[in-house]
């Protein structure tokens, strides 16, 4: 049996402005996963491009599937978590 552990980081999210309805899919995302997302941004990077950051804080199995769900939309170009090291 795997002990969850808290997970603190920032996730990174690339999408494509031209593929239909993509970020209406990454907001129901979020929504769903609102317990761990503490705040996010998102901004136009180029005509077509779009990035979203998100704080995260939540179990490790969470933002693995936070990880794996925005990674498998279409539009999505990129996916990436950075994990903050727990205190010693």
């Amino acid at each position: 049996m795997k002990v969850q552990q808290e997970q603190r980081g920032a996730m990174t999210v690339i999408y494509d402005y031209s593929q239909k309805s993509v970020w209406l899919t990454l907001e129901h995302v979020q929504h769903r996963y609102s317990g761990i997302i503490r705040a996010s941004v998102r901004s136009q990077m180029t005509e077509n491009l779009g990035m979203v950051v998100m704080l995260l804080k939540g179990q490790d199995d969470q933002c693995a599937s936070l990880l794996e769900q925005l990674k498998a939309k279409k539009g999505v170009r990129s996916v990436n978590l950075t994990v903050i090291p727990p205190e010693q």
